[in-house]
């Protein structure tokens, strides 16, 4: 079924808790529901009983996807899993669609980034870009660096092969029919180099239950803000 409007939930004394992958970092190589299975025997040894209400931003809404299913797997209850703007399939951009978008990216983006930040990704843009013409005249040039291709510049070098197997791990993993509640916030703007996600970003294919979508100011970067 749909809806405009999530389950009510009691919100009085809820308590939040944030779900580190520092603390398993030496099997992020992992296959994703592998690693995510000591998560869930943290959370079941932090809560017991539960229920469980599960987040993930991005990627982080793939191992939130998965621990729901593995807790529910389990017996334990989780009323509502919530998607931070993780879309699973998109759809060609028109010229209508791209004009819209990028009057709300000015709004939504541009101007909620710094200055700073604005040089440090048109750099990282013009890396890319040179990265591919070299490409084309050499096909031995080393491949894109992962935190151009994904926007993620900011990523230390140090932390460019943990991103890579997180990115490697979430791209292979398999969605499966999940029967539970998913209450999806989509951003309303896209950077203006990608294509436009589908009004639920691909969860009904997913999901048997209730999902619910709602749209929020911001782009995927600065709509938590």
């Amino acid at each position: 079924s749909r809806s405009t409007q999530p389950p009510n939930l009691p919100n009085a004394g809820q308590p939040v808790y944030g779900v580190l992958p520092s603390e398993h970092a030496a099997g992020r190589a992992e296959a994703l529901a592998d690693r995510v299975a000591a998560y869930v025997s943290d959370l079941q040894a932090l809560l017991p009983q539960g229920p469980f209400v599960l987040g993930g931003h991005c990627t982080g809404a793939v191992t939130a996807f998965e621990i729901a299913r593995q807790l529910r797997a389990r017996g334990k209850t989780v009323p509502l899993l919530v998607v931070f703007d993780y879309w699973l399939s998109d759809a060609p951009v028109d010229a209508l669609t791209f004009a819209t978008n990028a009057v709300t990216w000015v709004a939504d983006d541009l101007i909620w980034t710094s200055l700073s930040d604005n040089i440090g990704r048109v750099r990282s843009r013009l890396r890319l870009l040179g990265t591919r013409l070299l490409h084309l005249i050499d096909a031995r040039t080393p491949p894109e660096d992962i935190r151009d291709l994904l926007g993620m510049w900011r990523y230390p070098d140090h932390e460019v092969a943990r991103l890579r197997q997180d990115i490697d791990s979430v791209r292979a993993y398999r969605f499966t029919p999940y029967d539970g509640a998913i209450h999806v916030f989509r951003a309303r703007t896209r950077a203006l180099r990608t294509r436009q996600p589908d009004a639920d970003l691909g969860w009904g294919r997913v999901a048997n239950g209730l999902l619910t979508i709602e749209t929020v100011h911001g782009s995927h970067d600065s709509m938590l803000r």
